[in-house]
Parts: structure tokens; C-alpha cells; sequence
């Protein structure tokens, strides 16, 4: 996705908008953000332990 580009899409069932403002930094807009960013954190720590 290019930089100052937004796309709208399904996370774990909830609707956003995904905002990429610079190569490493993004933005997420939806009424149910505090699920989304729990979601995202859960996905990271799994990244971050390789399951």
C-alpha cells in the first residue's frame, strides 16, 4: 500500500480503515478500535514469540 493511501477492510470481523501516512507508520480508524488495537497487540506478541 502506498504511503498517503487508505483502504477499508475486515479485521477479525470488525470494519476499518487502514491509513499508511510513512513507510513504518499506519493509522486505524473504526468505532471499535480498542478491539482492533487488542487483536493487533494479541498478533504481535505471537510474531515476536515465532508461533
Amino acid at each position: 500500500m502506498p504511503t498517503d493511501a487508505a483502504c477499508r477492510t475486515v479485521f477479525d470481523g470488525v470494519q476499518i480503515v487502514l491509513i499508511r501516512h510513512a513507510a513504518d507508520r499506519f493509522r486505524v480508524w473504526c468505532s471499535f478500535a480498542d478491539h482492533v488495537w487488542g487483536r493487533l497487540r494479541a498478533a504481535s506478541r505471537e510474531i515476536e514469540l515465532g508461533i
